[in-house]
């Protein structure tokens, strides 16, 4: 019999995607909003900021610590944020860890990029495509 296939964050172990979100979820729940996570949660957290799509930008700055907070302009959500050394935060979506980008979402944050240096026609065209 084939072993199942396992899904590896941080130093945590997985048998299935389902696994981590539960994980991920369970933090951000019990998380006292704005304190830094226990060390464990802060190491997974860390982990899955590591398969994000964009994580060069999200932890590029370094990583002093991990926290749960209110998400901006929806206080009723809550969302992991990795603090800098300097003291700013960054947040993330954990669900864009998990998950592998499609196609389409490969494409269009293509079209953002480029688009940041291009005309603005060219920004149109792009933005009405994608």
């Amino acid at each position: 019999m084939a072993s199942q296939p396992s899904f590896m964050v941080g130093t945590e172990s997985f048998p299935t995607k389902a696994e981590i979100t539960r994980r991920a979820r369970g933090i951000l729940q019990k998380a006292a909003l704005g304190k830094r996570l226990a060390r464990a949660d802060e190491c997974f957290v860390v982990g899955l900021a590591q398969q994000h799509p964009r994580a060069s930008e999200k932890l590029g700055k370094g990583v002093h610590g991990v926290v749960v907070d209110a998400a901006p302009g929806f206080p009723a959500s809550r969302s992991f944020y990795i603090v800098h050394p300097d003291g700013t935060r960054t947040d993330f979506s954990f669900a864009k860890c998990i998950q592998p980008a499609t196609p389409r979402q490969v494409f269009a944050t293509a079209c953002r990029t480029t688009s940041s240096s291009t005309s603005g026609a060219r920004v149109t065209w792009l933005r009405a495509r994608c």
